[in-house]
């Protein structure tokens, strides 16, 4: 059966873009970075070698539990003006595990697999940008603290995840559930049988509504691996992933030193955020307080009618949005934040009561009230 034909039987209903971009041809690679084999997808625009040696990098990276093919679908939309690798960092898809996970190591297997893709090789000229989501926006910024990696880097662009107010995590769980039902950490997973479909077992989290089916289910076909004899699956991440953090780098310590309101400003490259306008993870007014600190010169872009995951979401308004950033850099002479930031008070008092977030559970929309704890106006941020 012709490629095109099988996945029109596996993701029905697609539009054509999608079939286009997920046939289009790329090269799976392997990068070793201390130690362990780093998995990654390379797509250059096709019939124009001479002109791919000289374009700049793009690199995406992916979220919490997730892997490459998150993006093998829009990686296609860039080729024309970037050469594109999408990547797992370890633990996560076909990329090997460690004994550890360290914010740090992650950093430096973006440096690692730019490197291997020939992305740094024009230094200090066409420096490569970052694209990174949920998680994978700590992982970038924690690049930002190796100075030695993170000047062979023009810029982040980081998707659905905003710095928060100090304070803000005091007594919280994103995912509260009962004592009698919270589970041990796993340490293996269960292996299933090849009849029990992937796609039945395939969640996104955090819990929202599927806006296109067929995208869900890409990545959740890429999702797992199979034994030897192709008999039975497990899923393709590391069980125990999330018990091999250093203690700094757990939730949610991970995300207070990494990305601050400190750390944006300071940040040696040009950066902006898109978040969803329905998110769990921006609510409207954690975006309405970093664009209070922030100021004008980092933008907040929000994608209408999305949630957290804003690839899976709105996928063509997410491309139009990425490539507007870059192109405006390009044009601006603009290059980092934090000079024309300096006017702005990070200690500056901000309180805002609790807000409603609308989250899609079991085919309607519920109302939560998040346990956001700010300071009171007289407090320090």
């Amino acid at each position: 059966m012709a490629q095109s034909s099988k996945n029109r039987e596996l993701y029905p209903n697609a539009p054509d873009w999608f079939y286009a971009n997920i046939e289009y041809p790329y090269d799976d690679r392997y990068v070793t970075v201390s130690n362990c084999k780093i998995h990654y997808l390379f797509f250059q625009e096709q019939g124009n070698k001479k002109e791919n040696l000289n374009k700049p990098g793009l690199v995406f990276i992916h979220g919490n539990g997730a892997h490459a093919h998150w993006y093998t679908f829009l990686a296609p939309f860039f080729v024309k003006d970037y050469n594109v690798v999408a990547f797992s960092n370890s633990g996560n898809g076909l990329s090997g595990w460690r004994d550890m996970y360290p914010f740090s190591l992650w950093a430096e297997e973006i440096y690692g697999v730019a490197n291997d893709a020939g992305m740094l090789k024009h230094y200090p000229l066409n420096k490569p940008v970052v694209v990174a989501h949920s998680m994978g926006t700590i992982v970038a910024m924690a690049l930002a603290g190796l100075p030695a990696k993170i000047k062979h880097f023009s810029g982040f662009i980081l998707l659905d995840e905003l710095p928060r107010p100090k304070g803000y995590f005091d007594n919280f769980e994103f995912f509260p559930v009962s004592t009698a039902t919270r589970r041990k950490p796993r340490t293996r997973h269960k292996v299933r049988d090849k009849s029990i479909s992937v796609r039945s077992r395939f969640y996104l989290q955090p819990s929202q509504k599927v806006m296109n089916g067929y995208l869900v289910d890409w990545v959740a076909d890429h999702s797992i691996k199979f034994d030897d004899d192709e008999l039975s699956w497990t899923w393709s991440f590391d069980p125990s992933k999330y018990m091999k953090h250093p203690k700094h780098d757990s939730f949610p310590s991970n995300i207070i030193n990494y990305l601050s309101i400190e750390n944006v400003k300071q940040i040696p490259v040009r950066i902006s955020f898109v978040v969803g306008d329905r998110s769990a993870i921006c609510n409207p007014s954690i975006i309405d307080y970093n664009r209070t600190v922030l100021g004008e010169n980092i933008p907040i872009n929000v994608l209408h009618d999305s949630a957290h995951h804003v690839m899976l979401d709105q996928p063509l308004a997410l491309t139009a949005c990425i490539k507007g950033i870059l192109n405006e850099w390009k044009r601006s002479k603009i290059s980092v934040p934090s000079a024309a930031n300096k006017r702005m008070d990070i200690n500056m008092a901000y309180n805002d009561p609790p807000i409603s977030n609308r989250i899609h559970t079991k085919g309607a929309y519920e109302n939560r009230t998040e346990p956001i704890t700010w300071k009171t106006s007289k407090s320090k941020l």
